[in-house]
């Protein structure tokens, strides 16, 4: 029993820091992950140094500041495995707006209204958008990534108590998915349900949308926003919204968050009154006004069709059915074709959709990758990799349409 006792008291944030931590380092060591020296450093001295700052102004002793120490590790571990940026200062900007969205949005309570990586992924995504990108599938490749934040998830869902609203989160995709699916064939069931199972899908459901400080702490609650957000996350991405999951959640939490409390502690009258809240920089009026209006900006850019903004001009399905049936990608290393097993296919679209975007140096990273997996896999080496786009002409032959990239091999991928 005393065990027990002692794992259910265990602060899980040292397993998210784990997991996080294994998870980075397999990604720079095998998964391709680009993530330079300094850009690390920057994100954790900015963190540190905010939440220190921010200790210092409120008074807290050094045993918070330690505490809070631990949450900035996590938030910056988070970041760095998510977002993807060539930019030196991009993940310390990241970091320093995470920390200030748990310390100016607040509930009622005083906990912070938003997780603080979600809201920073989709801050940076819609201010920068190109200048970043959301990158959780580079691990989707491996199945010892997979294992263990599967495993460690799990482990931490139970040890905050929040299992019911991750597998009731699950439960309303599938059901979404499926009633999608069966009215539109168009929509199908594995890419409206599938990637909420990728590495950056457990990740979501497992770690950051049953956070204790921003998920509710009663049962029907959990049971009711895992089912919402399951709702919403398939519903965004049939709309074509990118990042569905984060959209989700954000939204959950810009309309439901500042009432949490007062739900929970069965408070009869929901009146909100004027004062400053305990713990909180705003009346309580105009802190849910405020997330409200926040969460309305992805839904009138939708309405209103604003292009190229990647949180809602994202056409995954429209785009992706026109490419696969008018054209294809040959990648090829100087005059031979790579050759690739199945499960590396779907990166041709990636390739594709990367430099639609101009995203080429992510692009160029994508076909390095294929190249050294060819590479491994037994293929001939060479000097130049080389992207063209295919097309079926009306007498039925393949052609040759366009050369996409063209660039020289690193030396270090031929070894």
């Amino acid at each position: 029993m005393k065990l027990i006792e002692r794992i259910r008291n265990f602060d899980a944030r040292w397993i998210v820091i784990f997991n996080h931590t294994s998870l980075l380092i397999f990604g720079l060591a095998a998964a391709c992950v680009q993530r330079r020296p300094e850009q690390i450093v920057f994100a954790f001295v900015v963190a540190y140094l905010a939440e220190l700052l921010i200790s210092k102004v409120r008074g807290d002793s050094w045993a918070v500041t330690k505490d809070h120490f631990k949450s900035a590790t996590v938030i910056v571990l988070g970041l760095l495995i998510f977002l993807l940026s060539r930019h030196w200062w991009f993940y310390g900007a990241a970091a320093l707006l995470a920390i200030a969205s748990k310390t100016l949005i607040l509930r009622p309570s005083g906990q912070h209204a938003y997780n603080p990586t979600g809201f920073a992924i989709l801050s940076m995504v819609a201010v920068f958008p190109h200048h970043v990108f959301v990158r959780g599938d580079q691990y989707n490749g491996y199945l010892l990534p997979y294992l263990v934040v599967l495993a460690l998830g799990v482990l931490t869902t139970y040890l905050v108590d929040r299992w019911r609203q991750t597998v009731c989160y699950v439960i309303g995709s599938l059901l979404t998915s499926l009633i999608v699916s069966a009215f539109d064939p168009q929509r199908e069931l594995l890419r409206l349900f599938g990637p909420d199972f990728g590495v950056e899908g457990l990740l979501f459901m497992l770690f950051m949308f049953t956070d204790p400080k921003t998920s509710p702490r009663s049962h029907r609650l959990q049971v009711l926003s895992g089912l919402v957000i399951g709702v919403l996350n398939v519903s965004f991405r049939t709309l074509e919204f990118a990042y569905s999951q984060f959209l989700a959640i954000f939204i959950v939490a810009s309309f439901v968050a500042p009432w949490f409390d007062v739900v929970e502690k069965g408070i009869a009258s929901l009146s909100m009154k004027s004062e400053t809240p305990k713990g909180g920089l705003l009346p309580r009026p105009l802190t849910g006004l405020l997330l409200i209006l926040v969460a309305a900006i992805p839904i009138l850019a939708y309405l209103l069709k604003v292009e190229s903004w990647p949180l809602t001009d994202y056409r995954m399905f429209t785009e992706r059915k026109t490419i696969q049936q008018s054209t294809a990608l040959l990648i090829r290393v100087d005059d031979n074709r790579i050759q690739l097993s199945r499960s590396y296919l779907g990166l041709h679209f990636l390739v594709e959709s990367l430099i639609r975007s101009k995203r080429v140096e992510t692009a160029m990273q994508v076909v390095r990758y294929l190249y050294k997996s060819h590479v491994s896999a037994g293929g001939k080496p060479g000097n130049v990799l080389i992207v063209e786009r295919l097309r079926l002409n009306p007498e039925g032959n393949v052609v040759v349409t366009e050369s996409l990239l063209k660039f020289k091999v690193r030396e270090s991928y031929d070894q």
